[in-house]
């Protein structure tokens, strides 16, 4: 039998089309959908209508220029002043009060994949502290999960609450019995008591925790550039979106070691499973 040769067009599949550099080649700029990328400057990316399109979503304006505003202040500020037509924000007090002072603009919300994850980083931490498990059931002890959705996400979605199963989505089947039997109820309220008697059972006074978020304290305005970087926080609070539906996107994601959303260094090859908030 001869030796399998390998494929000319695996290596051009995985990194022929990765950007890089300034202006990028046009040859790259490809797409099937009913938009394709015409241009992409520092700032803002350029569609065009698609000639090829043949599906039913067929485009209604022959360029949308879509620019890149990652402060939610600004975006609102350039919707008002009529420098875009559309922004997309995650849902805030903040957010949904100047949206609404805006005259002349329709204001839709509503409920999507994405959930606010709060990941302890149970090896290679800054301080280290998180490797032992009961300081990290101290912590989550103390973690207001209940609090931090009546008075940031209710007053915007009355409907609002907090999710209980990293496996199972609210409202599917599974959800309800996974949240009642996997003990994360005990995590709803603070229990200030409970978190230092841990904490003393692991024989640590005072240990200081480094949170990753955006974009304050030990923080950076690029922390998705440090999630899963070792050494540079010891827990992380963010929203993530489930971009990735297929079947295969669960394993993708929740593998103990190699998981493209497991940047807290898990490995159920460690030990036991982690408590709630502690990703595997």
């Amino acid at each position: 039998m001869p030796t399998p040769r390998p494929s000319r067009a695996s290596p051009v599949s995985g990194t022929g089309f990765n950007l890089t550099g300034a202006p990028p080649d046009p040859a790259l700029l490809i797409g099937t959908g009913p938009y394709t990328p015409a241009a992409i400057d520092p700032g803002h990316t350029t569609l065009e209508a698609n000639p090829n399109y043949r599906g039913d979503n067929a485009p209604t304006y022959e360029r949308v220029v879509l620019r890149h505003i990652g402060d939610p202040p600004e975006a609102v500020a350039a919707l008002a002043d009529g420098s875009v037509d559309v922004v997309a924000r995650q849902t805030t007090v903040d957010v949904a009060q100047a949206l609404n002072a805006i005259n002349g603009i329709t204001v839709e919300s509503g409920f999507d994949a994405t959930h606010e994850r709060l990941d302890l980083q149970v090896a290679n931490g800054r301080n280290d502290r998180f490797d032992d498990p009961l300081v990290r059931r101290a912590f989550l002890t103390t973690f207001p999960r209940q609090q931090i959705v009546d008075e940031l996400v209710a007053p915007v979605h009355a409907d609002a609450r907090v999710r209980s199963s990293h496996v199972f989505l609210p409202g599917t089947d599974g959800y309800t019995d996974a949240a009642e039997s996997n003990g994360s109820a005990v995590n709803n309220r603070p229990d200030l008591a409970g978190a230092k008697r841990l904490l003393r059972q692991a024989g640590v006074v005072a240990p200081e925790v480094c949170i990753l978020f955006d974009p304050a304290d030990c923080s950076s305005p690029t922390w998705q550039e440090l999630l899963g970087v070792p050494g540079q926080y010891d827990a992380s609070l963010y929203a993530l979106r489930a971009s990735n539906l297929a079947v295969t996107a669960a394993r993708a994601s929740f593998a103990s070691t190699g998981g493209v959303n497991n940047t807290s260094f898990y490995s159920q090859r460690r030990g036991r499973c982690p408590p709630l908030g502690a990703r595997s």
